[in-house]
């Protein structure tokens, strides 16, 4: 397996033996992907899995089949290789957060969610009426408005209960030394965050929609939707939406590690209101992924101003070396241009000594003696020794 930043590629050979000698949901969590997901994967590049039972008969000690790894036509040579993001390695914890994290373990530690709202924190007071003046969005949740509301949606029954979650999470947070902010993100989007450490970890809570699907009514302001609709060949229906009663509790980041956690919901076993303590350590971790990305980011920007740095000295030698070279190339020009003028004078000189030498220099003021004369001058002014 070859790896070049967070991305690894594989070859479909060495991926098949993985999957035979590697239980799936194992190997699927080393990649960073669901089973599911694995599996779609070994599908599209034609890599078969172990049947139903492969385990538990290797387990067993008993012979066990493997189906072959099938060549590829000629067609299909891009599915030789796969690329995937495996999950970046656990962020680095402190002594005093791991021990925080730790402490969330205790039952004495636990938060409680009461059964009544008494004495709201102040924003949880804000958003509660902000909530109970809303109107339903589309997926019948109401959205507090205002900038110093939580970011909470969720349906009118649903009201109350999320405002005792809040309370009491936002109460347990505090007692912990960190602080809960209502502030913008970096699209000026409006966020609840826990502040931990200088780093912000924003969180939200909401209802999932229920949804349901309707005939249009025969009669009122549905009926010409309807006759629409049957006329285009359309299903005669609309889809609706309720409040479902569950609940999220989720941390809205970026951060993908294996070990952190980001969302809590209600299902068969648990609410949301047993989750608290865990949502608070996945918060500690989340803000210890977020301050090892800040220092990679700004170690990263370093390196770029150390290889901007790097590239300008670079550039100035450069233009120093074509500066010298610009320069040897004009003295050579010149060199070369007054070793030729002396030549050229040379040359007319000894022509005038032979003219001289055949003809004599002439009376003065004869044509002949001018000519010598206007010939020497120009001969000095060619040669650049005179």
């Amino acid at each position: 397996m070859y790896k070049s930043g967070r991305k690894a590629i594989i070859s479909r050979e060495e991926l098949y033996e993985r999957v035979w000698n590697t239980p799936v949901y194992r190997l699927a969590d080393e990649f960073g992907l669901s089973g599911r997901g694995l599996g779609k994967i070994c599908e599209r590049h034609r890599i078969p899995t172990p049947p139903r039972g492969y385990w538990a008969k290797l387990q067993h000690g008993n012979d066990v089949d493997r189906e072959p790894l099938p060549k590829l036509a000629e067609n299909e040579q891009r599915f030789q290789t796969i690329s995937f993001y495996p999950p970046p390695p656990d962020p680095p914890l402190s002594a005093d957060e791991q021990e925080q994290i730790e402490q969330e373990q205790k039952a004495e530690r636990e938060v409680v969610v009461p059964e009544e709202l008494r004495n709201p924190h102040p924003l949880v007071k804000r958003t509660k009426r902000a909530l109970e003046r809303a109107k339903p969005g589309r997926y019948a949740r109401l959205h507090p408005a205002g900038d110093d509301t939580l970011s909470v949606a969720v349906g009118r029954p649903s009201i109350d209960r999320a405002m005792r979650i809040m309370d009491a999470l936002i109460k347990a947070l505090e007692e912990r030394g960190h602080e809960v902010v209502v502030e913008k993100n970096h699209r000026g989007e409006k966020q609840t965050a826990v502040k931990i450490g200088g780093e912000s970890v924003p969180f939200e809570l909401t209802e999932r929609a229920r949804e349901e699907v309707r005939e249009l009514k025969t009669t009122g302001r549905e009926a010409m939707s309807r006759r629409f609709a049957l006329a285009i060949g359309d299903d005669p229906t609309v889809r609706e939406f309720f409040p479902s009663g569950e609940l999220t509790l989720s941390i809205v980041t970026r951060i993908y590690h294996r070990d952190i956690r980001r969302t809590w919901s209600d299902a068969k076993k648990q609410r949301v209101e047993d989750c608290l303590n865990d949502f608070i350590s996945s918060v500690i971790k989340t803000a210890a992924a977020l301050r090892e990305r800040r220092k990679e980011q700004e170690e990263a920007a370093r390196q770029r101003e150390i290889e901007k740095a790097r590239e300008a000295e670079e550039e100035k030698a450069r233009q120093a070396r074509e500066r010298e070279l610009e320069e040897e190339r004009r003295r050579l020009t010149e060199l070369e241009a007054e070793a030729d003028a002396w030549h050229r004078a040379q040359r007319i000189r000894a022509y005038v000594g032979a003219v001289i030498a055949e003809k004599g220099t002439g009376e003065d003021g004869s044509e002949l003696s001018d000519w010598i004369a206007w010939a020497k001058r120009k001969a000095d002014e060619l040669d650049p020794l005179s």
